[in-house]
């Protein structure tokens, strides 16, 4: 499996950056708080929130799927008829 160096935001791998391309970049830049700043792919692939969003977004992921996997899908609905 082809892995990444730690990311320094200079690698010439020779394909685009995963992480920059991570599915959560929607919700994280709906997420991001600001301070002035507006989000970018850069700042969400090498910054540590970035890295712990997408940390999150990952573990969140693979629990859905263990959830789906388990036949309980009833725990995925977002009420509170459960």
């Amino acid at each position: 499996m082809n892995q990444c160096p730690p990311c320094h935001g200079q690698c010439d791998q020779g394909r685009p950056c995963p992480a920059e391309h991570h599915p959560a970049y929607e919700t994280y830049e709906k997420w991001f708080p600001g301070h002035g700043i507006k989000p970018s792919r850069f700042m969400f692939s090498r910054s540590s929130h970035g890295k712990a969003y997408r940390a999150g977004w990952d573990a969140a992921l693979e629990h859905a799927k263990q959830i789906v996997k388990g036949g309980e899908e009833w725990k995925l609905w977002d009420t509170d008829q459960a």
